[in-house]
Parts: C-alpha cells; structure tokens; sequence
C-alpha cells in the first residue's frame, strides 16, 4: 500500500497550486484549479458560486502537465467530470464520471475509462471517499477538517491507477469545489 498526503486550499475558488507528498516526504506532483481566462473566473465567481466552470490540472513533479481535469455542465441532466492523462502510461486515456444517486451528502459516483477501467466511487458516514474496482476496495481518501482539510490517499497495490495525482484530483472535482 502506497500513503500520500496534501494540503489543499480552504476555499473552492482558489487557484493556488498544493503539492501531493509520498510518506517518506519526496513530492510526486502537485494539483491546482484554474481558469482558461479572467472572463470564466468572474463568471464562476459571481454566476455560478465558484462551482460553475471547474477546472483542474494535475502537474508530475518534473513541471509536465500529467491530468487535465474538467466539469462539463448540463441544463437538464446531472454534470460529467472529465479527466484526462496528457502524459506518461496513460497518456490520451480519458475517464468520465457521473453521479449515480440523487443524494448530495453522501455522493456516489461512476467512473469509466476508454480502456475499460471502471471505478465506483462512495463516501461513507466517517468521511472517507473509496474508490472500488469490481466490487474491491482499492483507494481511501480522506481530508481532515482539524488539520484544515489536509488530505490522506491510502492506494492498494490492486488499484489499476496508481497515480495519487489521479485520486487527488477526483476529490476535488467530486467532493470539493464542484459541491
């Protein structure tokens, strides 16, 4: 089992950039939302709550964009959330999750990839999000309110993507900015 923690930002609409650290303390990459340009952010900011147009990048820790993170809103039907690899294994593979269920607090989601990969993602009653692929549990994270939502990924051996950037980034499109 891999461990990794961050620190991310306490508010939904800032663009500050947090790294993901490895349990001995070497940093693998970093997470960070932003906008295509100053219109969308004053859009986001005072239209949609800053949950409205989401975006978020995952970088590697040699400075390479690795995950392109993105919220694609609909009128009538729940939004998808998109995320795709720009670099490295799985470079041009994209992943697609929806919300299954109809409860706000605790959200589940389904997540499939173009290689066939399929995730469920739910939060239980004691705030942690697990990742489950075939009925396995492979993935936990879970931010800490008291240590000002610093967040734990706990990655199995099993899971099929073993990028802590991959799970970070989902936590903050499903869990963080987009509620």
């Amino acid at each position: 089992m891999n461990f990794y923690f961050y620190q991310p930002p306490l508010v939904k609409s800032s663009t500050k950039k947090f790294e993901i650290i490895r349990e001995n303390g070497e940093v693998v990459g970093s997470v960070q939302r932003y906008f295509n340009s100053k219109l969308h952010r004053i859009i986001d900011s005072f239209i949609g709550r800053n949950n409205l147009i989401v975006r978020v990048k995952g970088i590697h820790s040699n400075d390479n964009l690795m995950i392109d993170a993105y919220t694609q809103e609909a009128l009538i039907k729940r939004p998808s959330y998109y995320l795709r690899f720009t670099n490295g294994d799985w470079k041009n593979i994209t992943f697609r999750a929806i919300q299954t269920n109809n409860i706000k607090i605790k959200s589940e989601f389904a997540i499939e990839s173009d290689n066939d990969i399929n995730i469920i993602v739910k939060k239980d009653n004691f705030g942690w999000i697990r990742f489950y692929e075939k009925q396995q549990e492979v993935v936990r994270v879970r931010s800490n309110i008291n240590e000002k939502l610093k967040t734990y990924i706990e990655i199995e051996k099993d899971a099929s993507v073993q990028s802590p950037l991959f799970y970070a980034v989902y936590q903050q499109l499903l869990y963080f900015i987009s509620y």
